[in-house]
């Protein structure tokens, strides 16, 4: 099932599928869009869509230049158990033995801002918060505001998944691998003779139509992926979701909501 906020069926749908409304305080969003780090934007805090691992809340960014306002979804993913920061590192390299794994749970909430509408003639960005992250999931010393940003193409975000991977460089500056359809903007830090492995996927997200919608049956638990290795060490950053279907007495309700809204078509 899914569902798009402009469409009068699925509002009432979207109703029945969120059983509550999320409300947020400002203080609980990320750094980089609160009011005392961007003053030209404005989110709604009382959510649009909640669902049991995600919250979705209106997001509007002013254009001083221009006058123009653009308009985006805050996601906020209740971050399940399997996210984590996995450390393995080959000690024969540091003149020991064996290999060392240290596994780092993380808590809290991954906000992400997406696009509510593709633009099929130039990249779309998405923007990942790890703010509100225990611990910090960043590894970027310049990146104040824990902002990792990327872009993809349309297509890429109707297929609701993108990746990256880049396996370093042979000692000049040239990349030996580089191939994805996900490109890494801002946020992520490695080193020049490190590589990089990056997945997001879109969880809960439908823009088949070209307009954000909410997908209800997406159950895929990897958010996002991020490793960054070298030769004796490899760094991975799990963040997943507990994406889990509506229960079949959601889907017995909404056909009765169906019914019901035909049966007043046909009167009318």
């Amino acid at each position: 099932m899914k569902f798009y906020p402009s469409t009068l069926l699925a509002g009432v749908l979207s109703l029945s599928a969120s059983a509550h409304a999320a409300f947020i305080s400002v203080d609980e969003l990320p750094t980089a869009v609160s009011p005392t780090s961007c003053a030209t934007c404005t989110v709604t805090t009382t959510s649009a869509v909640d669902l049991p691992y995600m919250s979705a809340f209106d997001m509007l960014r002013y254009d001083t230049a221009s006058g123009a306002v653009n308009e985006s979804w805050l996601l906020r993913y209740n971050l399940h158990a399997d996210s984590k920061l996995t450390s393995v590192v080959d000690q024969s390299y540091l003149g020991g033995d064996g290999i060392d794994t240290t596994i780092t749970p993380y808590s809290g909430y991954l906000w992400m801002e997406v696009p509510k509408t593709l633009d099929f003639s130039n990249p779309n960005q998405f923007s990942v918060y790890t703010d509100k992250i225990t611990p910090d999931p960043d590894n970027s010393p310049d990146d104040a505001l824990s902002t990792w940003r990327f872009s993809m193409a349309a297509i890429d975000a109707v297929n609701g998944s993108a990746g990256y991977y880049n396996s370093g460089d042979d000692g000049s500056g040239s990349p030996v691998i580089e191939r994805g359809n996900l490109s890494v903007l801002d946020g992520i830090f490695t080193c020049v003779e490190c590589g990089i492995d990056v997945r997001l996927n879109l969880v809960g997200l439908d823009y088949s139509s070209g307009v954000a919608g909410f997908d209800f049956l997406d159950n895929r638990g990897l958010l996002l992926e991020y490793a960054d290795f070298f030769d004796y060490f490899t760094d991975t950053r799990t963040f997943a979701v507990s994406a889990v279907p509506l229960p079949a007495a959601f889907w017995l309700f909404a056909s009765g909501l169906i019914g019901l809204f035909s049966l007043s078509r046909r009167r009318q």
